[in-house]
C-alpha cells in the first residue's frame, strides 16, 4: 500500500505588491454543499408530472404531447423566478428527466426572448447537471429593474410524459460579480 501526502498553500497576497486572490480562489472551488453568503438566499422552480399527483403545488398529472408547462416556485406557488429591482440570481443546478423527449426553455420577460432552448432525449442518463461556472441574470438583462424569468418544458413525444424538472439558483441584493 502506498500513499502520497499533498500539502496546499492558499494564495493570500502576503508579499509586498502582490494582490490578495483568496476570495477568488475560494469561490473557484467546486463545493457540492453550498453555504449561503451573508445576504444570499436560495431560489427554486420545479414541476413533477406523475400518475398520482399529490398535495404539492408543483405536482401534476402527465404532460400531454405538445403541451408546455411552466415550472413553479414551491414557496410562492407562482411560475418562474420573480426578481425585484436590485436583485440578481445565479443558476447553479438543473435536474431534468422525463420518459419522453422534452424541450427545455428559459424565457427572460424583460427582454422578451428565450435565453436557453434545448431538446433533451428521454432519460438520457445524465439527469442532474451542477454548474461549477453558472450564468447570472445580470449577464442577460439589467438586474436593477424588476423582472420575471419563466422556465418551461414541452412534451415533444407522442405519449403522456412523466418525470420532473427543477432549476436551482442563488440570489442576492446586488450584482453577482463572478461568472
Amino acid at each position: 500500500m502506498s500513499f502520497e501526502v499533498v500539502s496546499t498553500t492558499p494564495i493570500t497576497g502576503t508579499r509586498p505588491g502582490r494582490p490578495d486572490y483568496s476570495g477568488e480562489t475560494y469561490r473557484g472551488k467546486n463545493i457540492w454543499g453550498y453555504a449561503l453568503e451573508h445576504g444570499e438566499d436560495f431560489e427554486m422552480v420545479i414541476i413533477i408530472a406523475t400518475t398520482a399527483p399529490g398535495a404539492y403545488n408543483f405536482t401534476r398529472a402527465g404532460i400531454n404531447p405538445g403541451e408546455t408547462v411552466e415550472l413553479i416556485n414551491p414557496t410562492t406557488g407562482l411560475t418562474g423566478f420573480r426578481m425585484e429591482a436590485g436583485w440578481d440570481y445565479l443558476v447553479k443546478e438543473l435536474w431534468i428527466g422525463f420518459n419522453q423527449p422534452m424541450r427545455f426553455q428559459i424565457f427572460q420577460d424583460v427582454v422578451g426572448d428565450v435565453s436557453c432552448d434545448c431538446t433533451l432525449p428521454p432519460y438520457d442518463g445524465n439527469i442532474v447537471k451542477g454548474f461549477p461556472i453558472a450564468w447570472a441574470r445580470s449577464q442577460i438583462e439589467p438586474w436593477d429593474i424588476a423582472s420575471n424569468t419563466f422556465v418551461r418544458v414541452t412534451n415533444m413525444g407522442s405519449r403522456l410524459s412523466y418525470g420532473k424538472c427543477w432549476l436551482v439558483a442563488f440570489k442576492m441584493q446586488e450584482e453577482y460579480t463572478w461568472f
